[in-house]
């Protein structure tokens, strides 16, 4: 997407959620964002279902209440962005930069964001990425640092994974708590 065509929807979005005459809600589903700069940008209440937002700057950027389904935020900078109460269900999150995010309520929400030793780490309710490698949950809490799949991933992973393994366990554990709770 262009930039004045995206630099319009978001003026048009201001307007709507401040109640202005002419505003519009962005809609922006299926939108091609890659590394946009949507730095502190208000896509409070957005439409961004299925949309590419892979490396995009959205540091400090508000998106509550903002629709994520299914977004591609792979490699997004999300370090200190709002993301309260934001659908992320089925959202992809792999490698994105959660530092200090605002997550409370987020639906799907339950994420928790980890680097031990050289891997970048996400745990979702029902998946966790490690590195490049995303498995179920199940995966991850029976697999030990002898396991075939984990002696597999890399020539240095059963060593880590029997020093990390267990605090990834307990994490995912945490996160499948609240996601039932």
């Amino acid at each position: 997407m262009k930039k004045d065509e995206l630099d319009k929807i978001l003026k048009k979005h201001m307007m709507w959620l401040n109640h202005e005459p002419g505003g519009e809600r962005a809609v922006l589903r299926s939108a091609d964002l890659r590394s946009a700069v949507l730095r502190s940008a208000n896509l409070r209440s957005a439409d961004l279902r299925f949309a590419d937002l892979r490396s995009a700057d959205l540091r400090y950027a508000d998106l509550r209440s903002a629709d994520l389904r299914s977004a591609v935020l792979r490699s997004a900078d999300l370090r200190s962005a709002v993301l309260r109460s934001a659908n992320l269900r089925s959202a992809d999150l792999r490698y994105a930069d959660l530092r200090y995010a605002d997550l409370r309520s987020a639906k799907d929400g339950a994420v928790c964001r980890m680097d031990f030793g050289g891997w970048s780490i996400c745990i979702r309710s029902k998946q966790t990425s490690i590195g490049c490698e995303t498995h179920d949950n199940e995966l991850w809490l029976k697999s030990t640092a002898r396991s075939k799949t984990i002696k597999a991933m890399d020539d240095n992973a059963a060593e880590w994974w029997g020093v990390h393994g267990p605090a990834i366990k307990a994490a995912i554990r945490c996160v499948i708590s609240k996601e039932q709770s």
